[in-house]
């Protein structure tokens, strides 16, 4: 399922190894559930606020390439 050694597995149980992104998503995956319900509470909010940057940012984006297509054509 998540294809990891016994050592990787400890590590991640012990909580010496963090979890990335990936292997989070294959989890949440796994358990059927969603993955921020696996995520402790500060962690989701970071995400969250993260994920609303990022939103912003690819709006801003968007609209500035439009406005400068807009201003060469």
């Amino acid at each position: 399922m998540l294809d990891i050694s016994q050592s990787t597995y400890s590590k991640l149980e012990s909580e010496s190894l963090e979890l990335n992104i990936k292997r989070l998503y294959q989890i949440s995956e796994i358990l059927d559930v969603n993955v921020y319900d696996i995520l402790p509470p500060s962690k989701q909010s970071a995400i969250a606020v993260t994920n609303f940057f990022q939103k912003i940012w690819i709006r801003i984006a968007l609209f500035l390439r439009k406005k400068r297509y807009q201003t060469t054509h």
